[in-house]
């Protein structure tokens, strides 16, 4: 995945929780609100998802919905703060009880549980990241398609907002997409920059995310801000090319107005611009299969970054050969990405 500067709004989070002080007793319920709220996406989602009417697009959602989404509730679901506590080294510790943690002498076990609940928050980040992109690509999707994978956006951001998670800064960002060398030092501690530069085109592989989280010490609670993306942001020197498809921006969203491409849109309508990139050396496969699908989202090239993505985006009922394309790599890199492919068992499906 690549983002840019014009995606900066689209993708902008602001947490609407806030930690004023967090005991046994309200991380019970946050915990409990937590299950609430991603039970309520989900739900949500899985009707959204059933609406697809392209086939191919309902597949891509789904396998993303079930290995990141759900993997989120299931771990939520399966944290019982209380019962954990009275049974853990925590409730035993009475010799270093001093200070704040005489009177809170769950403190240190609130800390680390709460430290577990925020670790697959990535996930959820990760899914809308994948939604997104998917949306971005979708200009030849029906309308009602191309709506519906911008609500599970929104409604996944709305989520993620009510759970704490936010985004850097959208100022911030921009000044550093616009020149990272600049003003990298703004966000240093969440974001490089990688050293090989194959162009003028700056792009991001990953917005940075952060949770508010507690930190105790004998005077009390105090917070700090966590990155809680699965690999820490990258930014990328690239050159755009053709090879990528336009993008399609969403109906009457509030942030996007801001931007002076979002003012000329149309109500009830989309917007769409050319939009080329091109990512790190990496594998590309070309799938002959998909330029007979008239309405295929994208373009048939496939960019891969992890041997799990090449191996899902293999088309599920093609015959056709793959064809494997090597730009910037090395034969070495080439070797070792096929040797990754040819490991891996791909289960054929049937109709």
């Amino acid at each position: 995945m690549m983002f840019d500067i014009d995606d900066i709004e689209l993708l902008s989070i602001e947490s609407k929780r806030n930690i004023k002080d967090l005991d046994l007793a309200t991380l019970d319920s946050l915990v409990e609100e937590n299950r609430k709220l991603l039970g309520e996406l989900i739900k949500s989602i899985s009707e959204d998802v059933e609406n697809l009417k392209d086939k191919r697009m309902r597949i891509k959602v789904l396998r993303k919905f079930k290995n990141k989404l759900i993997q989120v509730y299931k771990q939520n679901e399966s944290i019982k703060p209380k019962e954990e506590f009275s049974n853990s080294k925590y409730a035993r510790q009475t010799e270093s009880n001093v200070g704040y943690f005489k009177t809170h002498p769950d403190a240190r076990f609130v800390e680390d549980e709460y430290l577990k609940i925020v670790k697959s928050y990535g996930n959820i980040v990760e899914f809308m990241e994948n939604v997104y992109q998917y949306f971005r690509s979708s200009f030849k999707l029906n309308p009602s398609d191309r709506k519906i994978l911008w609500d599970i956006v929104d409604k996944t951001k709305t989520t993620c907002s009510s759970l704490g998670i936010e985004s850097a800064d959208p100022d911030i960002l921009k000044k550093v997409l616009s020149d990272p060398y600049k003003n990298i030092e703004m966000i240093d501690d969440i974001c490089d920059i990688d050293e090989e530069e194959n162009g003028k085109d700056v792009v991001i592989n990953s917005f940075p995310y952060t949770v508010e989280m507690p930190s105790f010490t004998v005077n009390g609670m105090t917070k700090y801000k966590m990155n809680i993306n699965n690999s820490k942001p990258r930014i990328y020197f690239i050159q755009k090319d053709s090879c990528y498809s336009k993008r399609v921006r969403p109906i009457k969203d509030k942030k996007v107005e801001k931007s002076s491409s979002a003012k000329k849109m149309k109500n009830n309508d989309y917007s769409t611009s050319s939009y080329q990139r091109t990512p790190k050396p990496v594998l590309l496969i070309e799938d002959k299969s998909l330029t007979r699908h008239s309405n295929y989202i994208s373009s048939p090239y496939f960019y891969h970054y992890k041997k799990e993505e090449i191996i899902q985006d293999l088309a599920i009922n093609s015959q056709e050969e793959q064809i494997f394309r090597t730009p910037g790599m090395s034969d070495d890199e080439i070797r070792i990405s096929q040797e990754k492919i040819n490991s891996v068992k791909v289960k054929s499906y049937k109709k």
